[in-house]
């Protein structure tokens, strides 16, 4: 996930360059990918607003209709951005309490998950339980939005972590195959070592419906990698028989009957000298 301060300077470039069509665009996805984040993302509306507010009075329904976007979203420091709207519609005509019922029912959002923030941001070492507990919350909850706004932070917080980033795959499955396999490939970037980032690319590649050559190239891709316990192959290896045994047994191919007896082999000859390393033989 891009970092809101990115965004920020990439819209503040994009109105110095190409106009202010085009800074809005980027603000706009801006929003998309990090306006939800509880803890920073209050600074790419704040930000927003500003320019708005610098075109002058003719602009005052754009930045009412952007206090009331912000106010709907759950966000730290929330209460000062509703005085903040209070102020700037006393002086430009719109009623003070007009949006006192969004900001109360996103503040009540807030204040569900204050714990959760205040466990991801406790202590000088990043853990992933807390992101985990937060995350099963969220799932929960059934904000698909929200969801992949808090995997992404959780990534960023723990990009090390062989169990978020499975976790984040597993649910941008149920969602979309094409989202799981991009998911998948900057896992295998962050956490090379791991064969459960391996194995599960290779699956979502599969359910993605890509082609037999993509997932042999990625598997052969990994066979190369140095791994963090020579058990982490076996994953790997298991995967993509899995995958070939049913590529066979949708069409009994040559190709495919190859490839499978090539990789139980070469899987069977590599558990066998792990275990002759393992006996000091």
């Amino acid at each position: 996930m891009t970092a809101p301060k990115i965004w920020i300077e990439f819209a503040q470039h994009a109105q110095r360059s190409r106009g202010i069509d085009a800074a809005r665009a980027i603000f706009e996805r801006a929003i998309t990918a990090v306006g939800l984040d509880i803890a920073a993302g209050g600074t790419v509306w704040n930000e927003w607003r500003k320019m708005e507010r610098s075109l002058g009075s003719k602009n005052k329904d754009r930045v009412h209709m952007l206090f009331g976007r912000q106010l709907s979203v759950p966000m730290t420091a929330m209460e000062s951005t509703l005085e903040e709207y209070r102020n700037f519609a006393t002086e430009n005509g719109f009623a003070a309490d007009e949006y006192d019922s969004t900001y109360e029912k996103a503040h009540a959002a807030l204040v569900e998950r204050e714990p959760y923030e205040t466990a991801i941001g406790f202590g000088s070492v990043v853990l992933e339980d807390p992101w985990l507990h937060y995350l099963s919350f969220e799932i929960s909850h059934g904000d698909a939005a929200r969801i992949r706004t808090l995997y992404e932070r959780a990534v960023a917080a723990c990009c090390l972590s062989p169990t978020l980033w499975t976790d984040y795959i597993k649910w941008t499955s149920s969602v979309s195959s094409s989202a799981a396999v991009e998911v998948a490939q900057r896992a295998v970037r962050n956490v090379t070592s791991y064969g459960v980032a391996w194995a599960t690319l290779l699956r979502v590649l599969d359910a993605d419906n890509r082609s037999l050559d993509e997932i042999a190239a990625v598997f052969r891709k990994a066979e190369q990698t140095d791994l963090v316990a020579p058990g982490e192959f076996v994953q790997i290896f298991i995967a993509f028989a899995e995958i070939l045994r049913r590529a066979y047994s949708a069409e009994a191919s040559t190709h495919v009957l190859e490839l499978l007896t090539d990789t139980l082999t070469r899987g069977a000859s590599y558990v066998d000298e792990r275990m002759l390393l393992r006996m000091d033989i």
